[in-house]
């Protein structure tokens, strides 16, 4: 175990260099710059949305990351299928904001990184999942992303399944797509290095996301421009980043990616 934990300890150090640009996808009405940076707001405890409309959070609360948070990716295909959800309605327009990203200030601030999902990651997810948080913890998350498993999961959450088999979560929300990772995390604790980047996809940026969860963190990001979407942009049926966005897929730097997979640990 002490050996998986280093692999992964070294992945996490690596790959969590956090890169310079971010994209978030949405829809609503055309705002400037100044007036998108304006309306994003940090709650940071539960007592702050008592009351509150979900329309006017500003940010989305109870996700994998924190109480409240505001979420990026560093991956622009990502963040077009997020604002591709439905057809916009009356004056609201898709948009693409891209951020840049003040990595020494951020890197100040109390932040949380988890590029590997183990069993902390999981713990992590499960317990912002789970409302069992009622205030943010850090400044700033960066991660693996878990929610193209929640749909499926967030039932059991919700009944309390998991609740004293953390493990069975852990297993669960992975299964699907990581099936030999979370195989061997759990029983021969074998992977090495470039075993798990391999087997986790971590190459791809379509796997992480950025939550700014403090009001100091959102001073660290800066809104540099807002990609407006042709409203007849068509939505297709279980749309895929690998297959509909593959010219706005975003991967680690390649100098990142070759320590990991050329290590033999």
């Amino acid at each position: 175990m002490a050996r998986l934990k280093k692999n992964i300890q070294t992945i996490n150090n690596v790959l969590g260099a956090l890169p310079t640009t971010f994209y978030h996808g949405r829809i609503g009405e055309p705002m400037t710059k100044e007036e998108m940076m304006n309306s994003i707001k940090i709650y940071n405890h539960s007592d702050e949305i008592k009351g509150k409309k979900f329309w006017e959070l500003k940010g989305k609360t109870y996700l994998d990351c924190a109480f409240h948070g505001f979420y990026l990716t560093p991956c622009e295909a990502l963040a077009r299928k997020w604002a591709l959800t439905k057809t916009p309605s009356d004056s609201k327009v898709y948009q693409i904001l891209v951020f840049n990203i003040d990595k020494v200030k951020l890197s100040q601030l109390n932040g949380k990184t988890n590029i590997v999902p183990d069993s902390d990651w999981a713990k992590h997810i499960y317990r912002n999942r789970a409302k069992k948080v009622v205030e943010n913890e850090y400044d700033f998350v960066y991660n693996f992303i878990a929610d193209g498993s929640m749909s499926d999961i967030m039932p059991k959450i919700e009944a309390g399944f998991y609740d004293n088999n953390l493990k069975q979560f852990h297993v669960d929300i992975l299964k699907r797509k990581y099936s030999p990772f979370i195989g061997d995390y759990y029983h021969q604790r074998r992977l090495k290095v470039n075993e798990i980047y391999s087997s986790c996809q971590l190459g791809d940026y379509k796997n992480y996301q950025m939550c700014i969860c403090s009001n100091e963190a959102l001073q660290c990001i800066e809104l540099t421009d807002i990609i407006e979407l042709p409203i007849d942009t068509p939505i297709p049926n279980d749309m895929s980043v690998d297959v509909h966005f593959e010219e706005y897929k975003r991967k680690v730097p390649v100098e990142l990616s070759l320590k990991l997979l050329f290590n033999k640990n």
